[in-house]
């Protein structure tokens, strides 16, 4: 009789345990409903035109911004042109090669997180230093560029990341040409757009100096822009984890596509000193243009 008294509260444990489980994977399959693939796609392009926008905006209003650090010159324009390009060029690889091997919404999340810590870290910058205009302001120029680089990280590696991993991962051949191909109107929409929407931000109205406070208007938009770019882009990641989730050497065995071989890990210098020839024997004439644009 003890013995068969144990086995039905062995069991009737058992039925509860798996009971209580029931509530959670319900609420599991709440959280992340299944998505077709063409909401998936209208995910991934509201993502990407939210965040295009922003960063334009803030692309434009930047060398202003830093005219206003430096009066009356072009240094702090310069310098963070030259900054934030050597930046690029000198840390993407390493982070492109860090990217490969980390879970894929990990390294979305460091992405986005870094451009809106930089972005925000810039517009406070503005909102204390932006005051007169007689002379320079070089610790402003040397924070301000500080944050530009880390918002430049972020950007490339957010951006890396979804243009070239999620979407081969996630569509079709032809949705991923049609995906493509939307992404590149919306680069070329954005680069239009959101200046002149900086710019009527800027104007000046009504006595106040708006230069400044367009200026913070557009880091704080900027800044706001990122929190539903990462919202969408967590959506996808969970309606789609079984495709994205997946890292080659990851611990629990699952193979995924090999990634696409970053500079580093192609001989670095190697790919530089062929792309400057291939640059330097181009017959289009690109390289006098390339000049041109050096020495504006």
């Amino acid at each position: 009789e003890c013995k068969k008294s144990f086995e039905h509260c062995s069991f009737g444990i058992h039925l509860l345990s798996h009971l209580s489980l029931a509530p959670m994977a319900l609420a599991e399959a709440l959280l992340v409903p299944g998505l077709s693939d063409d909401e998936i796609q209208r995910k991934l392009l509201l993502s990407h035109a939210i965040t295009r926008m922003g960063t334009q905006g803030w692309l434009f209003i930047t060398p202003l911004v830093l005219l206003r650090f430096t009066p009356n010159s072009l240094a702090g324009p310069a310098c963070w042109g030259a900054a934030t390009e050597l930046a690029t060029s000198l840390l993407a690889p390493p982070l492109g090669s860090w990217a490969d091997r980390t879970n894929r919404r990990f390294v979305v999340i460091i992405g986005v997180v870094g451009q809106g810590v930089g972005v925000v870290g810039a517009t406070v910058v503005l909102l204390f230093a932006l005051g007169g205009h007689e002379r320079s302001n070089l610790p402003a120029v040397c924070a301000f560029i500080c944050c530009s680089v880390v918002e430049q990280l972020g950007a490339t590696l957010s951006d890396v990341t979804v243009k070239r991993d999620w979407s081969p991962r996630l569509f079709s051949i032809d949705l991923l040409r049609s995906t493509n191909s939307l992404m590149s109107q919306i680069d070329l929409i954005s680069k239009t757009v959101a200046p002149l929407l900086a710019g009527l931000l800027i104007a000046p109205r009504f006595g106040v100096d708006a230069e400044v406070v367009g200026f913070v208007a557009v880091g704080v938009l900027n800044a706001l822009s990122f929190v539903p770019q990462l919202r969408l882009l967590l959506q996808i990641f969970a309606a789609r984890s079984e495709k994205l989730s997946s890292v080659r050497g990851a611990p629990d065995g699952t193979t995924a596509v090999p990634p696409v071989p970053t500079l580093k890990s192609t001989k670095f210098w190697a790919a530089k000193a062929a792309a400057w020839r291939a640059w330097y024997g181009h017959p289009s004439g690109i390289q006098f243009l390339s000049l041109a644009y050096a020495f504006l």
